[in-house]
């Protein structure tokens, strides 16, 4: 298991998301969940983009418009962007 550890920036924005929508909040952790267990789940589509503050880093889906982003940091945890 995976330890995920938010980003402020992170925060910042699913806390906006969350108020919207409350059913995503459940999906995120849900998200959450499955990459901290199994990262390359098929339902995550995790893929490697490029993001300007971060340079190379892992996204995955937890709906059609909304991703979290990865950014591996040692063997022991994973900052989420």
């Amino acid at each position: 298991m995976f330890t995920i550890l938010p980003t402020d920036k992170y925060l910042k924005k699913a806390d906006k998301l969350i108020q919207k929508d409350k059913v995503l909040e459940k999906r995120i952790d849900k998200t959450l969940y499955q990459l901290s267990t199994n990262p390359k789940h098929p339902g995550l589509r995790t893929h490697q983009i490029n993001d300007p503050d971060y340079g190379k880093i892992w996204s995955s889906w937890v709906q059609l418009q909304v991703q979290v982003g990865l950014v591996p940091t040692d063997p022991w945890g994973t900052k989420m962007i």
